[in-house]
């Protein structure tokens, strides 16, 4: 699947290409290009448990997501499940939920 218009892109801090001589490379072509290359471990990840997802993921929209926003990993188990909860955050607030891509 090609995404044109991303420009954060995840890596696995455990995959191959991630602990390898190859990395800082591939991490510069990244930034000459202006897209964003982050490990995925630096993000705010949501639980696979749908119980707590929900919970969590609640508790983000109604505190707010700051200033700068927050980047929410969430799992695609359970993203069908948390639609409705981001599907009604975005309807109240248009800034609550900017952007959402898989």
């Amino acid at each position: 699947m090609e995404l044109p218009d991303a420009n954060l892109h995840l890596i696995e801090n455990s995959s191959a290409l991630f602990n390898s001589a190859s990395f800082n490379f591939v991490r510069d072509e990244f930034s000459k290009r202006d897209m964003n290359l982050r490990p995925l471990s630096e993000l705010n990840q949501l639980p696979k448990d749908i119980s707590e997802a929900e919970s969590l993921l609640s508790f983000y929209i109604e505190s707010g997501l700051g200033k700068e926003g927050k980047v929410l990993v969430i799992p695609a188990s359970i993203f069908n499940e948390l639609e409705s909860i981001l599907l009604e955050a975005k309807k109240r607030d248009q800034n609550s939920i900017r952007r959402i891509s898989c």
